[in-house]
């Protein structure tokens, strides 16, 4: 009978034997496919807008619910902000943690299912308002709050 080391090493030696996978390069098809959870921080009268969009909608869609009002924002701000600066590899525009520009408001944390594609352009978008013309990082920070309160102004414009 082997001993519990000896199982391990074995494990260990078969392991190692076995070719690793191939990580695929992800191409924007893949971005799209891929869902994500996305949280965020907000105000009660921001949640309180998201909801009353979720409402109208869910007159023609009894499925409808807010991570669609977040996605079809998404969509509609995608077509509008088509000249958004590239935002360098890994450099991720939020902070960890729940943090804002607001006063101290009732909030609430709520989050929607998009795609990977979806959450890079939040990400592109926040580092854009991030950022002067030169480039440089600004003294304030633009925050999921502030990209939602964005969303939901574009998208009443087109309601």
């Amino acid at each position: 009978m082997k001993s519990a080391t000896e199982k391990m090493n074995d494990m260990w030696v078969k392991a190692k034997e076995k070719p690793l996978p191939q990580k695929e390069t992800a191409n924007n098809t893949d971005l799209e496919k891929r869902s994500v959870t996305f949280s965020f921080l907000l105000q009660y009268d921001v949640v309180q807008q998201l909801r009353e969009i979720e409402l109208l909608k869910r007159q023609t869609d009894f499925h409808y619910n807010v991570s669609d009002v977040i996605r079809e924002g998404i969509e509609v701000m995608k077509k509008k902000y088509t000249d958004l600066p590239i935002r360098p590899n890994g450099v991720l525009p939020t902070r960890r943690g729940k943090h804002s520009n607001s006063d101290k408001k009732e909030k609430f944390h709520t989050s929607c299912r998009i795609s990977e594609e979806q959450r890079e352009f939040i990400y592109d978008f926040m580092f854009s308002k991030n950022i002067d013309e030169n480039g440089q990082i600004k003294a304030g920070n633009f925050t999921k709050d502030d990209f939602v309160e964005v969303l939901l102004k574009d998208l009443k414009a087109t309601l």
